[in-house]
């Protein structure tokens, strides 16, 4: 036995060595997380499945591969899976761009069965024509863009807890399938579907007999053109429901359109959703519908979202009354509803929709009209709960902004996208009595050579640039946001700014201005009056910075986008000035990039407020490289600066004299985008409090053979997408503080150990060097043995570390080096360890026949030692333990008496004496009393925990008075027994067993261990915790 017990010793020994030498990720090519149970094999040009052997594998990751075959065995070395995405490997029809073209996708019958514990299943976008036989615990399935026509009950009998199923995309023009798509009786008879989209499948009706406990229902961009009345009759917990692009409008479509016959709307019995009184969610966006029943909302008692977008109702949303039939509804989108070849004179909403009394969100982008008057939308204004309203491309000439004040609890106005030039209609001169100060007509000629030159192939969405601000909203405390209410007035016609175009925007937060065609001086006249204004977007306009009061109305701005103004920047001969800047005394962020700066501007910034400054896209290079060095210092007094933006600005290099003028309050530099050969690493440790720089695609194409000193703050620096061929130990051997460092995109070949300092190495904690030439010869074994042993994250490790020489291997994955190629390197290991084994099997068996029962001794006694016994101390105890249990389980009380008493106090060999509740304790003392005297008596007390844990009052307290012992005696005598697996997931139980592993003890399952779990427990008792206690934890109880 005891030779067996030393040869399975040995093997161990062997297998950690051979483990060594393993090439890191387990899994290669793919990618592992989560302690191995996620990997992920996506978009590595598999042509088969990857052999896994695991029985952690949980979630395992196969789309965007060339996989042709699931065969019976492909899972059978991962059957714990409970995720698999094995999608996108064979594209059908014309959605096949690229080498998959003529592919198949086959999967042999029972090769996905046999995952019983499979929950989620993707096989989407492999030209699948049948569903296979699927295991039945699976909860969702997506088999969307595949071939497949008809869906039958055999192809989810059994699956009882199927929840989610997609089937979109299986019939439609990029899939055509010649035929229409069907759905048998009772096909879903046997699941739970919550879940269900049948979009783009070329059904012409509403399936019959779907499942009763269906939430959401997907049909959108079918044929359907009649939704009857029994159609949704079973349906009644249905909560979405999507029966968008079903007879669609055509004329402005941007994608092959199929309306219905005669160019008719659907058909929508009144009593159609007469079931639906829990729907919260109706989408009938895109079907050419011209009016709407007021019965058909009648049921809708929790309606929140109404999607009637893309539809032909400009006429009911001026007349129709089916608004006041949705008290409930947040969000009504009526975008695109337009009367086509019409332009309507004013907007006028229906009276009804001052029934909404709980609307939220309101949306007519392209309706077409000119006005925007207060008459028109006054149902909108009685809203009290309104917070968006977006009027976007409405071709709207005049509006009246004052208005919107009314509202309250607005958030965002957006009228993005119209015709505004703020200019107000001659038709009303007279009736105001007064004089246009411009008129509309007059301006039409110059507008449209403006349009001419207008970025209007710029793609734009409103809620993109309420989304950019609210990036922003952070000022330098990182906690107050500013955008509380935005007008949005973006892609206009606005030429000119006066301070009565902007009444009654004094509480507005946020105004973007941004793509108009305003090219003015501005002089400190334009926004008076808006005194809560924080930030402002000027971007893509024409203005013109010289007068030194300009934004001086807007005391509490703090953010000024004015990017993207080159016009009279690129002008000969004009001068522009910043010192307003010094004026706006609550700025802290302000982009002037891509103006084009570079001439004729102020010497310097100037503020005590600006906390970030994006500069990119300017002409630094002519600035700093000017004879006279006129511009040295033009960073210098934004004396708060943190963040500057100085990429994109054709520098060629960065002297120590600009370096040295930069203000030292920054944080973080960015360089990036530039054409640097030079930087000056020596003079890195003048911006003291630098956190990130970043140098990333430039020209650099060397680092100091010296040490730098790059201060005691650095953590981040990116030199990606340069030229940098080597690396060298003195650079980084001051970077303590560097905690990633980003090397991608370079031309370094070998990486060794003359690369990184190893004290460095040990602090970083994000290591990008992907993306390089690597030189796979026996000079990369270094680096492979440390991507094997380093807890360093890697990006890319599997996809883009590769080969470039010798040209044998070119393309190749780094980690597919065979290193035991490299006899020079491990040839003498190789032999040593050989030379041991050799030595191990042959003196060892010898020793053991003439010395056997000697070396058994000695171990024993070594072992002792080492295990902590040692004479008892001096002071005397009543029991040798307190065994503290929850009296009121049955199954523990029988426990303790019937196996613990007996194993501990009744064999010869242990004799302990315990100290039992039930048995030892004094009638008539209180319990409290005799827990004390019993703890305080008793030389270890031990719990025993079942899945309960400390449930238990008694436990509890039983717990806290052996703390106290704790802190008065410095003794620890806390043993834990557990009975049942559930509660070893206590984070106290598993910092215990990392602190004390020897103090918890688990009860065995296997009654051969049972024999050494009551030794285990008998030593625990006779011995110091304290012995069992890692080093630094010693020290701390000494």
């Amino acid at each position: 036995m005891k030779t067996v017990s030393f040869l399975k010793i040995l093997l161990l020994i062997l297998t950690i060595i051979h483990s060594d030498f393993g090439i890191f990720p387990v899994f290669f090519p793919c990618d592992t997380e989560n302690n191995y149970t996620f990997v992920d094999c996506s978009s590595r040009a598999l042509t088969q499945i990857p052999k896994i052997k695991s029985t952690n594998v949980t979630t395992l990751r196969l789309s965007g591969n060339l996989i042709s075959l699931v065969t019976t065995d492909s899972f059978s070395d991962v059957l714990n899976l409970e995720v698999l995405d094995i999608s996108y490997n064979c594209l059908p029809g014309k959605m096949n761009y690229g080498p998959q073209n003529l592919c198949t996708f086959v999967v042999e019958p029972g090769a996905l069965f046999i995952l019983k514990k499979l929950t989620h299943l993707s096989l989407a976008g492999n030209s699948l024509m049948n569903i296979p036989k699927l295991p039945p615990a699976i909860v969702q399935l997506n088999i969307e863009k595949n071939n497949i026509i008809s869906l039958t009950y055999q192809n989810f009998a059994g699956l009882m807890s199927l929840k989610s199923l997609y089937v979109d995309k299986n019939c439609f023009y990029l899939n055509p399938c010649g035929t229409t798509f069907t759905i048998t009786n009772k096909t879903f008879k046997d699941t739970q579907l919550e879940n269900l989209t049948l979009a783009f499948n070329n059904l012409t009706e509403v399936p019959i007999n779907l499942p009763q406990t269906l939430k959401y229902l997907d049909l959108s961009e079918n044929k359907i053109s009649q939704v009857k009345a029994s159609d949704f009759k079973n349906v009644g917990n249905l909560e979405t429901l999507i029966l968008q692009w079903n007879c669609q409008r055509c004329d402005h479509a941007a994608q092959p359109c199929f309306p219905c016959p005669n160019n008719a709307s659907i058909k929508l019995d009144p009593l159609a959703f007469r079931d639906l009184h829990n729907l919260t969610t109706l989408n009938l966006r895109g079907n050419s519908l011209t009016e709407l029943n007021d019965n058909l909302f009648k049921p809708f008692d929790n309606l929140l979202y109404l999607d009637l977008s893309d539809n032909l109702l400009a006429y009911a949303i001026t007349n129709a009354t089916f608004f006041s039939k949705l008290p409930k509804l947040e969000t009504l989108n009526l975008i695109y509803n337009y009367e086509p070849l019409k332009t309507f004179a004013n907007l006028t909403l229906s009276p009804s929709m001052k029934k909404m009394k709980s609307l939220k969100r309101f949306l007519i982008n392209g309706y077409f009209f000119h006005t925007l008057e207060e008459t028109g939308i006054a149902p909108l204004l009685s809203l009290s709960k309104l917070e968006i309203l977006d009027f976007r491309t409405n071709f709207i000439k005049y509006a009246n902004l004052s208005m919107f004040s009314r509202l309250r609890k607005a958030s965002y106005i957006g009228i993005s996208g119209n015709s505004l030039t703020f200019q107000e209609p001659c038709h009303k001169q007279n009736e105001h009595n007064l004089q246009c100060r411009h008129c509309v007509g007059s301006f039409q000629s110059s507008i449209s050579h403006l349009q001419e030159g207008h970025p209007s192939d710029i793609e734009w969405n409103a809620e993109r640039w309420r989304k950019y601000t609210f990036q922003q909203q952070v000022s330098s405390n990182g906690h107050h946001k500013i955008c509380q209410k935005i007008y949005d007035l973006s892609f206009n016609n606005i030429i000119e700014i006066y301070a009565d175009d902007l009444q009654g925007l004094q509480n507005v937060n946020c105004l973007n201005l941004s793509y108009n065609y305003i090219s003015q001086a501005l002089n400190g006249s334009q926004f008076l009056g808006l005194t809560s204004l924080k930030l402002l977007d000027l971007s893509y306009n024409r203005i013109d910075l010289y007068f030194p009061s300009a934004f001086q109305e807007i005391p509490q701005l703090e953010v000024l986008y004015l990017n993207n103004n080159p016009y009279h920047f690129n002008l000969k001969g004009m001068g522009h000035r910043f010192d307003f800047l010094s004026r706006l005394h609550s700025l802290h962020t302000l982009s002037l990039a891509y103006n084009e700066i570079g001439i004729r501007i102020s010497t310097e910034l100037k503020s005590e407020s600006l906390n970030t400054l994006i500069f990119a896209g300017n002409r630094l290079d002519m600035m700093w490289h000017n004879p006279q060095n006129k511009y040295l210092h033009f960073f210098t007094n934004l004396i708060n600066l943190t963040n500057l933006d100085i990429s994109e600005n054709n520098l060629r290099y960065i002297s120590e004299e600009v370096f040295l003028c930069l203000p030292q309050t920054l944080k973080n530099l960015n360089a990036s985008n530039n054409q640097l050969e030079y930087f000056p690493w020596e003079n890195i440790s003048h911006l003291q409090n630098l956190q990130s720089l970043d140098l990333s695609k430039n020209s650099l194409k060397m680092l100091p053979k010296k040490e730098i000193m790059f201060g005691e703050n650095l953590y981040l620096m990116n030199l990606s997408s340069n030229s940098i061929m080597c690396l060298n130990i003195s650079f980084f051997s001051r970077a303590a503080s560097l905690r990633i460092l980003i090397l991608s995109s370079n031309q370094i070949k070998i990486i060794d150990e003359n690369s990184f300092p190893s004290q460095f190495l040990k602090s970083l904690k994000k290591l990008d060097v992907s993306g390089n030439p690597f030189k796979c010869t026996c000079d990369a074994s270094w680096f492979l043995s440390f991507i094997k042993s380093t807890d360093i994250d890697l990006p890319h490790l599997t996809t883009r570390l590769r080969c470039n020489l010798p040209e044998a291997v070119q393309g190749a994955n780094l980690l597919s080096m065979d290193l035991h190629s490299c006899q020079d390197i491990y040839g003498q290991l190789c032999f040593i360890s050989t030379f041991i084994i050799g030595v191990i099997f042959t003196f060892f068996p010898v020793l053991q026949k003439l010395y056997g029962w000697d070396m058994w001794y000695i171990f024993q006694m070594c072992s002792a030692v080492f295990k902590g016994y040692s004479t008892a101390s001096g002071k005397h105890y009543d029991y040798d333990a307190f065994i503290a249990f929850d009296a009121e389980q049955k199954d523990v009380s029988d426990w303790v008496y019937k196996e613990l008493r007996v194993n501990m106090e009744d064999t010869k060999k242990r004799n302990s004496q315990l100290c039992l509740q039930e048995r030892d304790w004094i009638c008539g003392k209180a319990a409290v009393e005799n827990l004390y005297e019993s703890i305080w008596k008793s030389r270890k007390t031990v719990f025993v925990l079942s899945r309960k844990g400390f449930a238990s009052g008694f436990l509890r307290q039983a717990f806290y008075i052996t703390q106290q012992r704790l802190l008065e005696e410095k003794m620890d005598v806390v043993i834990f027994v557990l009975l049942d697996d559930i509660i070893k997931h206590s984070k106290y139980l598993r910092m215990r067993k990392i602190l004390c592993g020897k103090s918890v003890l688990s009860w065995p399952h296997n009654p051969h261990a049972q024999v050494y779990f009551w030794q285990s427990l008998y030593w625990v008792l006779t011995t110091d915790n304290q012995h069992y206690y890692n080093t630094l934890i010693q020290q701390i109880m000494e």
